[in-house]
């Protein structure tokens, strides 16, 4: 799976999403909802992703053998991948306002909806059900939730280490560089627990071969 991972297409645009949301981030995180440069931030990072997942999780399941699982090309799984992450992000956040722990559990249940949206060709609400369906196996939402955890753990870590340098130009390398490779791992374990477990109800393709 590292092998896979660290293939140099998805490594190589992993770095480069990451250098991206770094660059924009520098006026604004996506948490400064009062900075006025926030919009900005928000925006390319809701246009980048799309072209970043569906791009990546294309290549993870090539290099895994599984061509014949890609659904459709990236540019045509763009909107559905836009419109999927906008209904994700709005079903955490209201999951968080409650309490947090449904959104929590929102955000792990639907972690999968990227990989049946580019594998499959699914709708963005098929996807999100289908995410349901594969991580309503005990085994599978553990592993998922294992892999977030590490993932968001390692990041914070990074950020309160680096608050700890002074050079801007060393944080910024190691900032991208470990995100961009941890990002490029995380798509690639994501979306092995996907190919690797059996789909409930078989979805019908959209955009096959385009």
């Amino acid at each position: 799976m590292v092998r896979r991972a660290l293939h140099p297409a998805v490594l190589g645009s992993s770095l480069l999403y990451a250098a991206a949301l770094y660059a924009v981030g520098l006026n604004a995180g996506i948490l400064d909802i009062e900075a006025s440069f926030w919009v900005v931030t928000v925006a390319t990072t809701l246009l980048l992703s799309p072209l970043y997942h569906g791009f990546v999780l294309q290549w993870t399941a090539v290099t895994a053998g599984r061509p014949s699982a890609v659904g459709s090309t990236t540019i045509a799984a763009f909107p559905r991948l836009f419109v999927g992450q906008l209904l994700v992000g709005a079903g955490a956040v209201i999951g968080a306002v409650a309490l947090i722990v449904p959104g929590v559990y929102f955000g792990v249940r639907a972690v999968l909806y990227k990989q049946s949206i580019v594998l499959e060709g699914a709708k963005p609400v098929q996807a999100v059900r289908t995410s349901f369906q594969r991580t309503a196996d005990g085994k599978t939402a553990l592993w998922a939730s294992l892999a977030l955890v590490a993932f968001y753990a390692v990041m914070l870590g990074i950020d309160a280490l680096l608050t700890l340098l002074h050079s801007e130009i060393a944080v910024g390398i190691l900032s991208v560089a470990v995100s961009g490779a941890l990002l490029a791992l995380l798509n690639a374990l994501l979306t092995d627990l996907f190919v690797v477990r059996p789909q409930a109800h078989p979805v019908e393709s959209e955009g096959a071969g385009a």
